[in-house]
């Protein structure tokens, strides 16, 4: 995959060091991977959800972490002599629903409060990340040239049909697997790690559709509590309402409270209110943020 994202070579065999975060999600990302090759560091980030310009940003804080996990220890950083660090190659493969390109680049530059075309000239600091289209029919040669990736588009994109035939999601998943297996389609994978699949697809899919519904239920909120209050504490107020509110709304058409809690970045205080709402004839659950 990497080969044919950066136009490499690497025969099989080539030494590959994974060092993927664990609290990945803290930053946005529910399917991320980085990994060592060659001494470079590679991000590869899956981006399912609606397409949002602030990546590169969350993507440097995303290396930053990265970063200081691999150099926390050394300590020649505070000598005169120059420390080398990895270069990085970061990599993001679209595969939402809106309609997107074959390729984007988005850079750190174009969200700076002072942007315009000298700022971007004189930038000290640049981040550019690009964006690849993988859902079906966007970027086939890519596809084609490296078959895991295609395999896995292929799976996705059998998802999203299934979801927009009106498939529930447990059922789309379900019947996806089933049609890549008939199809011969990632069948290794699916057979030995399937349960870690469908885990892994419900909490993004559940985590996808989580923000979605937020943002536009706190938004809601926001802006009422702010008109009513006329000022800027109403707005955050209401904003902290409206994640409770989401939060409840969400859980009671199904979704998985822990992927409610962690989406949403809901406080201790905030989840008290939220369990004994739920049930007050049961002892309050403790929240523990994973």
């Amino acid at each position: 995959m990497y080969n044919a994202l950066s136009n490499s070579n690497y025969p099989p065999g080539t030494v590959v060091s994974i060092n993927t975060l664990d609290d990945a999600l803290f930053y946005g990302f529910v399917n991320d991977l980085s990994f060592v090759i060659n001494d470079r560091l590679i991000v590869l980030i899956e981006h399912q959800s609606t397409w949002n310009p602030n990546m590169p940003f969350r993507i440097l804080l995303y290396i930053a972490k990265l970063y200081e996990k691999m150099y926390s220890d050394s300590t020649p950083f505070y000598s005169s002599t120059q420390k080398k660090i990895m270069a990085v190659d970061c990599y993001v493969l679209y595969n939402g629903t809106d309609d997107r390109p074959d390729y984007t680049e988005l850079k750190l530059s174009d969200a700076f409060a002072e942007a315009n075309s000298r700022t971007a000239d004189i930038a000290r600091l640049e981040l550019t990340v690009p964006v690849y289209n993988v859902n079906g029919g966007h970027n086939t040669d890519l596809l084609n040239s490296s078959k895991p990736l295609g395999d896995y588009a292929f799976f996705i994109h059998t998802i999203h049909e299934q979801l927009n035939s009106g498939q529930p999601l447990n059922e789309a998943v379900e019947l996806a697997i089933g049609i890549c297996l008939e199809k011969g389609i990632m069948v290794d994978y699916l057979k030995y790690h399937g349960s870690e699949v469908r885990n892994l697809l419900y909490h993004e899919f559940d985590y996808n559709a989580v923000m979605k519904m937020h943002r536009k239920e706190a938004f809601e909120e926001g802006v009422v509590q702010g008109v009513v209050q006329g000022v800027a504490q109403g707005v955050a107020q209401g904003v902290a309402q409206g994640t409770v509110k989401s939060a409840l709304s969400m859980i009671k058409a199904g979704f998985d409270k822990r992927t409610v809690f962690e989406a949403l970045h809901v406080t201790a205080e905030q989840a008290e209110e939220i369990n004994a709402t739920l049930d007050k004839d049961n002892p309050v659950i403790g929240f523990t943020r994973q």
